[in-house]
C-alpha cells in the first residue's frame, strides 16, 4: 500500500494545498540531495593581489612555559561518554550534514541524536504531518518515530509509529487536533540516540481570527540558513524545545557549502584509474603507537599529521601535541595542544621547513584566528616563536576558518581554509618566512586571497627545490583538478587561476564500514589530502568511489601542461581504504599512508608504495602495519561516526625515508595514531622481520583517564635489546609495576582487570616504577637482568610473554589500584 493509501481524504486535501505552497515557495518538492553545486568554468585568469591582513605580537618561548600550563591544566577525569551534559537539539541541518530534504536546499535535523524532541505551537492547532527521512548513514537512522500530542502541559494523543524511514523523505501522517506542543519520539538505535531529519511541516492553526486561506502553515525551512540553530527560538513563530543531552566531546566536522556528492556523481569509472597493484613496496623500518585519544583530552577525530626533523618526530592531533625520539620512539615530550600555543583549538597541521630547518605548526581557534609556532632552530623541544592572525576581516567579518591547510617552500608558509559563514567561499593565505627568520623574529606580511570558490580543501605544495612559483591544488567537479599558483614579492604577492587538469571520474566516496561500527565511519568526501611539488611534478591524493567502496587515489600532475602524468587508484574487493596522504623523494619514489577496513575488520593502519622504476600507475599490494582491535562509534550531533578527518606521510630530510601516521582502532570508542618508518631501499633497522608487540585484554577508566593502555618502542628482537615497555593514561605521580606471564587471562582484579596469567611458569614483576606528571611510564627492558635473565622468566630468541601496568589509584577509591590493559610479545633473534 502506498503513503498516500492511508491519509484521509481531508488530510490529503491539506498535504495537496501544503505541496503547493511548498512548490511556490521552494521549486521542485522532491530533490533527493540538495540541487547541484555549480562549478566554476573560468579559463586562466590574470593574476590578481590580496589583502594585507594586521599581525599580531609574536612571543618567544622554550618548552618550559608550556610544560607550566600543561601542569596547571585541569587533568582528564573520567566522564560518562554517552552523556555529557550537551542537550539535544533542533538544528537546520549545515551544509555538509544536509542529506535528504524534501523540498529546496533545506531541512532539519535532531541534533546529537535525541530521542525525545518537542516542538511548541502559541496557539492550538491541528497538526497534520511532515516530511521525515534518514539523517546521515543508515546505521544510526531511527527505526520508527510517532508524535505525542500535548494541550495545557496534558498528553491528549499520539499517533502511530511511523516506520519509512528511509533516503527517500516520506509523508508521515500525524493528525493530532487541538494540541499545542507535540514530542517526536523514536527509539534509541546507537546507545540512546537514534537520527532523522524532517522537512515541510504542515499544521493548521484553530484561530477564527484568521482568515481561512492563511490558517494552513507549510515550515520548509527554506527562509532559514544553513547550519541554524532552532531550539530556544522562536523561528517560524514557534517553539522549538531543547533535549536532554547525551554525548561526548567532538570537534565539528568539516563544513561544506553543500554535500560534497551533491556534484553530479559518475557511475562509470574509468578502466585507467582502476585498481593498481604492481608496483615495488616499501620496507617497514620501525613503527611505534604515537598520540591517542585521552591522554590529553577526549576529542575525535584525531586530525592526526606529523613532521619529521633531522632527530625528533612531531605528531599533533586535535587537543595534543608530542615529539618523539626518531631513532627509538621514545617520548621527548607531550602536552595538550593548547599549552603548547595558548588560544588554538583544532585541526592542527604541522610541517619541517627542509629549507631553514625549523618546524611548524598551525591551528586554528574555530572563531576569527589561525595560530603559528615556527621553531627557532631543528629541535622542537627548543624556543618557538607563537603568534596568530586574525583571518576573518573584510570581506570575510563574521566568518570563521575551518579544516585549514598547510604548505612551504623557500619564501613563505601557505594556508587555506573554508570560511563558515561565508556562503561557499574560501580564503587563501601566504605569510612571508622572511621576518621569522631574522636574529629578532616576528610575524611578517600576511596576505589573504578572499572569496575563492568552495572546492572542498585547496591544498598548498609542501615545495621541495626553488620553483618560480607556490602551487595550490583542489578538486573541482568529479573529473577535474584545479591549478592555483602564487607568485613575486612575499610582502606583495599574486595568486593566478592557470587552468584544470582533466582526471578519471569519481563518484565521492561512500562511508566505510568497520567491525563493532553501528554506521559507517566518515569519509569526509573527496577533497584532496595533501600536496607535494618536487622534480617538477605535483603528488596529490584522495578518497574516492571504486566499485562502491572507499578507494585511495592518487597523481602525478604537470603543474605547466595541465595534464596528467600518472594516476592510480588503490582499492580492494572487499576492503575500504581512506584518507591517504602522499609522499615523494627526490629519487621519485613514493610512499602512500591511509586507514583501512571492511563490515568483519576493526579500522587499522596501512601503507602501499611504488619505486620510480615501476611501470606508471602501480602501487604494490598494500601493508597493514597496526591492525584495529576494537569498535569505534563516535558519533557527531549530524550522526556521523567521524574518523580521521586526515592524515599525512612525508619524506625524511636527512635521508630520503619515508614515515607517515595513520590512525587505527586502538579499544572500543577510543582512537589511536601509529606512525610507520619506510624505505625504498634496503630496509633494516629496527628489528627487521620481527612482528610488532599487540595489545589485548581490556583497560578500565581511573580518576584521570579513560583508562591506561600499553604501548612500546624499539623491537621484540632479542639481539637488538632495545625494547622499552610503555604506559598511557595511567594516574599522574603514583607508583606502580610492569609485570609479565605467559598466558592471558581476563579476571577483575582491584577496579581493573588482570590480563596476565602465571601458567606452568609463573608471573614476573620487574623493579618499581613512577608515572610521570602526565600518568605515563616506561621501563627499559634488559635481557641480562633478572627475572629475564634466568629461571622461568628468561627472555630469549622464540619465547612469548605478556605484559601489563599495574598501579596505585587513591582517588578512585574501591581498592585504590588499577591496571591498563595487555602487550603481546613475541621475541624473535
Amino acid at each position: 500500500m502506498t503513503i498516500l493509501g492511508r491519509i484521509s481524504a481531508r488530510s490529503l486535501v491539506v498535504l495537496l494545498f501544503a505541496q503547493a505552497i511548498a512548490s511556490a515557495q521552494s521549486g521542485p518538492l522532491s530533490p533527493q540531495r540538495p540541487q547541484p553545486f555549480t562549478v566554476p568554468l573560468e579559463q586562466t585568469e590574470e593574476p590578481i593581489y590580496g589583502v594585507r591582513l594586521p599581525t599580531s605580537e609574536a612571543v618567544i618561548e622554550g618548552l618550559g612555559p608550556a610544560l607550566e600550563r600543561e601542569r596547571l591544566r585541569p587533568k582528564n577525569t573520567p566522564n560518562k561518554k554517552d552523556r555529557n551534559g550537551r542537550p539535544g537539539a533542533w538544528h537546520i541541518a549545515s551544509r555538509r550534514s544536509t542529506y535528504y530534504p524534501h523540498s529546496g536546499v533545506h531541512n532539519a535535523y535532531n541534533k546529537w541524536g535525541d530521542v525525545r524532541l518537542g516542538i511548541g505551537f502559541k496557539r492550538a492547532v491541528d497538526l497534520h504531518g511532515l516530511w521525515i527521512s534518514g539523517q546521515a548513514d543508515a546505521g544510526v537512522w531511527a527505526k520508527r518515530v510517532r508524535a505525542i500530542g500535548y494541550r495545557d502541559g496534558q498528553q491528549v494523543n499520539e499517533s502511530e509509529w511511523f516506520r519509512e524511514i528511509s533516503d527517500k523523505p516520506r509523508w508521515f501522517p500525524i493528525e493530532l487536533e487541538k494540541i499545542d506542543r507535540v514530542v517526536l519520539e523514536a527509539d534509541p538505535v546507537v546507545g540512546q540516540a537514534a537520527w532523522y531529519a524532517i522537512d515541510d511541516i504542515v499544521y493548521t492553526r484553530r484561530d477564527s481570527q484568521v482568515a481561512e486561506s492563511e490558517r494552513t502553515i507549510v515550515v520548509d525551512f527554506e527562509d532559514g540558513e544553513f547550519g541554524q540553530a532552532l531550539s530556544g527560538t522562536d523561528y517560524r513563530d514557534l517553539i522549538w524545545e531543547t533535549g536532554t543531552g547525551f554525548t561526548d566531546e567532538g570537534v565539528h566536522a568539516p563544513e561544506a557549502p553543500l554535500e560534497e556528492d551533491t556534484i553530479e556523481e559518475v557511475e562509470a569509472e574509468s578502466l585507467f584509474y582502476g585498481v593498481s597493484v604492481m608496483g615495488s613496496g616499501p620496507d617497514l623500518l620501525d613503527d611505534f603507537q604515537t598520540l591517542r585519544m585521552g591522554q590529553h583530552g577526549f576529542s575525535y577525530p584525531p586530525d592526526h599529521c606529523l613532521a619529521v626533523g633531522p632527530t625528533q618526530v612531531l605528531v599533533c592531533v586535535n587537543r595534543a601535541w608530542a615529539v618523539y625520539d626518531k631513532a627509538s620512539g621514545s617520548t621527548l615530550a607531550s602536552m595538550g595542544l593548547g599549552s603548547f600555543l595558548p588560544g588554538s583549538s583544532g585541526d592542527p597541521r604541522v610541517a619541517y621547513d627542509q629549507h631553514h630547518d625549523r618546524f611548524i605548526v598551525l591551528v586554528s581557534d574555530f572563531s576569527n584566528e589561525l595560530y603559528l609556532a615556527y621553531s627557532l632552530t631543528s629541535d622542537a623541544t627548543g624556543s618557538w616563536i607563537k603568534t596568530s592572525a586574525n583571518v576573518s576581516q573584510g570581506t570575510d567579518a563574521g566568518t570563521w576558518p575551518d579544516y585549514q591547510t598547510l604548505g612551504v617552500d623557500e619564501h613563505g608558509i601557505y594556508s587555506a581554509a573554508y570560511m563558515v559563514g561565508s556562503g561557499s567561499d574560501m580564503s587563501i593565505f601566504a605569510i612571508d618566512k622572511a621576518p621569522l627568520l631574522a636574529a629578532n623574529p616576528s610575524l611578517g606580511t600576511v596576505t589573504a586571497f578572499r572569496d575563492v570558490p568552495w572546492e572542498g580543501a585547496i591544498q598548498p605544495c609542501h615545495t621541495y627545490g626553488s620553483p618560480d612559483y607556490q602551487y595550490f591544488v583542489s578538486v573541482n567537479g568529479n573529473n577535474r583538478i584545479r591549478v592555483r599558483r602564487l607568485s613575486g614579492s612575499m610582502t606583495n604577492p599574486t595568486l593566478q587561476n592557470l587552468g584544470y587538469i582533466t582526471v578519471g571520474s569519481h563518484p565521492s566516496p561512500p562511508e566505510a564500514p568497520a567491525l563493532g561500527s553501528s554506521t559507517g565511519l566518515d569519509t569526509v568526501g573527496d577533497r584532496l589530502m595533501n600536496a607535494v611539488y618536487r622534480n617538477g611534478s605535483i603528488w596529490t591524493a584522495h578518497t574516492v568511489s571504486q566499485g562502491g567502496r572507499a578507494a585511495a587515489r592518487w597523481y602525478e600532475l604537470d603543474p605547466v601542461s595541465l595534464t596528467v602524468v600518472q594516476s592510480g587508484t588503490v582499492s580492494d574487493g572487499t576492503r575500504h581504504y581512506f584518507f591517504p596522504s602522499i609522499a615523494v623523494n627526490s629519487a621519485n619514489d613514493v610512499v602512500m599512508g591511509f586507514s583501512g577496513s571492511h563490515a568483519n575488520e576493526y579500522a587499522g593502519a596501512w601503507y602501499t608504495g611504488r619505486k620510480s622504476s615501476d611501470p606508471d600507475g602501480v602501487m604494490a599490494e598494500p601493508v597493514q602495519y597496526r591492525a584495529g582491535s576494537a569498535a569505534q562509534n563516535n558519533i557527531d550531533g549530524a550522526g556521523r561516526n567521524r574518523f580521521g578527518d586526515y592524515s599525512l606521510t612525508v619524506t625524511d630530510p636527512t635521508d630520503g625515508t619515508f614515515w607517515t601516521v595513520q590512525e587505527y582502532a586502538h579499544s572500543n570508542d577510543i582512537w589511536g595514531t601509529q606512525v610507520a618508518h619506510l624505505d625504498h631501499g634496503s630496509g633494516g633497522g629496527g628489528g627487521g622481520g620481527c612482528d610488532n608487540p599487540t595489545n589485548f585484554c581490556s583497560t578500565m577508566p581511573n580518576s584521570a583517564s579513560w583508562g591506561a593502555t600499553m604501548g612500546f618502542s624499539g623491537s621484540a628482537s632479542y639481539s637488538a635489546n632495545d625494547l622499552t615497555l610503555e604506559c598511557y593514561g595511567a594516574v599522574p605521580n603514583q607508583f606502580g609495576i610492569f609485570y609479565y606471564g605467559p598466558s592471558q587471562v581476563l579476571a577483575p582484579f582491584g577496579n581493573g582487570f588482570r590480563c596476565i596469567g602465571s601458567g606452568f611458569l609463573g608471573t614476573f614483576r620487574l623493579p618499581i616504577t613512577m608515572t610521570d606528571s602526565f600518568g605515563d611510564a616506561y621501563y627499559a627492558l634488559d635481557y641480562s637482568q633478572p627475572p629475564m635473565g634466568s629461571g622461568n622468566g628468561t627472555i630469549v630468541d622464540g619465547t612469548e610473554f605478556n605484559f601489563q601496568f599495574w598501579f596505585r589509584d587513591p582517588p578512585a577509591g574501591g581498592s585504590g589500584f588499577n591496571l591498563s590493559d595487555g602487550l603481546n610479545v613475541v621475541f624473535c633473534p
